[in-house]
């Protein structure tokens, strides 16, 4: 064997200095071409990775206390006019919730529908008036024969903040309320009442029960003998021009998109905001200051709960689509207008808070 190649390196041909120049870099070419081609993929996949990777937020899911749920009883009470579109699936959701816990009741109070919802509650009843009480009443007649109704504000685009409005709401609320009053389970330790609207555009139930069994079993940073605890609604218009890009930067879970809190009306803040609020007196008009008082309360409260991330809220009144009271708290108490009518239950109420990362969705 040593011979041979002995003689393979006598007979191979001699290169001159320019040819042994040309083979010597051929090898370096090649490398170069190569990690060139490396170098350039690398770039496409990183552009490529960092298109498709867009900064999402990964949240830690709490766990659902059902051990905790199971310790309380659960009364909803539900207001509801020409809802007929999100009334039957809100209903479903709210009777997944209900049977987490020991026991449930609802309370519902239709009126004046036009639209069938009152059709389609009592059809939903049926099968279920052991633990479901409807009220559907006629009320716009019998309200225009009651001699305490205020007068309508002097401009029709002022009634959703109008004393007629809110003398009227606590009509309809204080019609739950004589029900609640009649209930043996109201003066127990461990009874909620969840006041609710049914127009909600949807009520997620994971995350409710999640929000829920946080709260009970004290993982929020609150006090523990609380009142009330409010979810925070949110809608999708976030009016930037009105209300400003601090109040529009609540990352939704439902879809990701941003979003607002939208129950500026029941939400007061301080006792200010409680002793001077924003109602238009019976055939008044609104005062001059009156919007822009009003949009700068929509942009603090959209301020104050523009993030998941955030402590509970301890504040003065509040709403949001769901509200659960401690029976106990609410034993004794009706609505009265005036103001927003929720104020007036929750102003006698010592610890409130809104929950920013207890949701549920107006549209």
């Amino acid at each position: 064997m040593l011979r041979k190649v002995t003689s393979l390196r006598v007979s191979c041909p001699r290169l001159n200095i320019r040819q042994t120049f040309v083979l010597l870099l051929l090898p370096i070419t090649a490398l170069l071409l190569l990690s060139a081609q490396y170098v350039c993929n690398c770039d496409q996949d990183a552009t490529a990775t960092s298109l498709r990777q867009t900064p999402t937020r990964v949240d830690t899911i709490e766990p659902i206390r059902t051990d905790i749920l199971e310790e309380y009883e659960l009364i909803i009470c539900t207001l509801v006019r020409d809802s007929a579109s999100t009334t039957l699936p809100n209903l479903r959701a709210l009777e997944v919730i209900a049977k987490a816990f020991k026991s449930s009741y609802f309370i519902i109070v239709e009126n004046d529908s036009e639209d069938g919802t009152d059709k389609l509650l009592a059809s939903w009843v049926t099968r279920r008036e052991e633990h479901v009480r409807l009220i559907s009443r006629k009320m716009e007649e019998e309200m225009s024969q009651d001699p305490s109704m205020p007068a309508p504000p002097l401009n029709h685009d002022d009634f959703p903040l109008s004393a007629l409005r809110f003398h009227k709401m606590a009509v309809l609320r204080n019609l739950y309320v004589d029900v609640l009053d009649t209930l043996p389970q109201m003066s127990k330790r461990n009874t909620l009442v969840a006041i609710v609207d049914l127009d909600l555009k949807s009520i997620p139930i994971d995350d409710t029960l999640r929000s829920l069994s946080a709260i009970l079993s004290q993982g929020k940073d609150m006090r523990m003998d609380w009142d009330l605890v409010c979810a925070n609604g949110i809608v999708s218009n976030c009016r930037v021009q009105a209300l400003g890009s601090e109040s529009c930067q609540f990352v939704r879970k439902d879809n990701g998109e941003n979003g607002r809190a939208y129950d500026s009306l029941a939400t007061r803040l301080t006792q200010d905001e409680m002793d001077n609020g924003f109602t238009v007196g019976p055939g008044m008009e609104a005062p001059p200051n009156h919007r822009d008082r009003w949009k700068a309360h929509e942009a603090a409260v959209g301020s104050k709960l523009n993030s998941r991330d955030a402590p509970p809220l301890r504040v003065k009144s509040c709403f949001g689509g769901v509200a659960v009271y401690r029976a106990r708290s609410l034993q004794g108490k009706r609505y009265s207008g005036g103001d927003c009518e929720h104020m007036s239950v929750n102003g006698k109420l010592d610890n409130v808070y809104i929950v920013p990362d207890f949701n549920v969705y107006y549209d």
